[in-house]
């Protein structure tokens, strides 16, 4: 999404990912994928993470004011936790360990 945000658009990206407008349980991820060019090209998942931490470099993503929901590692650590959360959450009793 990051690289599909145009200019004009920005104010109203914003208020959404500061949590102003529409609103998720959740909140927001914001990721940079490759390119079709970038992905024809061959580029590496490490040089992909690369180019995503310096797009959120930008003026731009500074505005964001939690900046632990910008890029793929950030949404793979909240997933991880969310998934061991809710998987604790099944076994009766809950495996609380897991839960701290």
């Amino acid at each position: 999404m990051a690289d599909q945000v145009q200019p004009t658009t920005e104010g109203k990206w914003m208020e959404v990912l500061n949590g102003i407008k529409h609103r998720a349980t959740y909140g927001y991820y914001v990721t940079r994928l490759m390119s079709p060019k970038e992905r024809d090209a061959g580029m590496s998942w490490a040089k992909s993470r690369e180019a995503e931490r310096q797009c959120f470099e930008q003026n731009m993503w500074r505005q964001v004011r939690e900046q632990g929901r910008l890029g793929t590692e950030n949404l793979s650590i909240a997933l991880s936790c969310q998934l061991t959360r809710m998987i604790a959450e099944r076994y009766d009793p809950p495996l609380s360990f897991i839960l701290r």
